[in-house]
């Protein structure tokens, strides 16, 4: 089965994205200076925040998230679907800590329509027979 369209172009989105976060976060940890600025904001952040989390909290979901992402963006190119399951997953984790965090807020609605455009286009019946069947040969 050939994949879809839809399929490629989120693929290539999260691996994209994987890949920024992921280049953010090395910089984050090796210098002092964006490591300080990413504490001023994460204490900002708190303080509106209905759940406080300790900084290493965010550091470590946030990497898992990159590391999610490039994983879920390779292996669904592959057909693979638990890779496509790992994405909408981690996305609705993601929904429910921004939600915990920053309440309905911009962060919370665009991360809302981003993942409803994904559940959309991964759940659509072409993309779940080409995740069924995996690719071509």
């Amino acid at each position: 089965m050939p994949r879809p369209v839809s399929v490629t172009v989120i693929s290539a989105f999260v691996i994209f994205y994987g890949l920024y976060t992921l280049a953010l976060k090395v910089t984050l940890v090796s210098s002092p200076e964006a490591y300080a600025m990413f504490e001023q904001l994460i204490v900002a952040y708190d303080a509106e925040a209905t759940v406080k989390l300790p900084l290493a909290f965010h550091l470590t979901y946030s990497f898992l998230g990159s590391m999610a992402f490039l994983v879920a963006g390779v292996f669904m190119l592959m057909g693979r679907n638990w890779a496509r399951l790992l994405l909408l997953s981690w996305g609705l984790a993601t929904l429910a800590l921004t939600l915990a965090l920053a309440g309905l807020s911009l962060p919370m609605y665009l991360k809302t329509s981003t993942y409803i455009l994904f559940l959309y286009l991964l759940l659509r019946k072409n993309s779940v027979a080409y995740f069924k069947g995996g690719p071509a040969p």
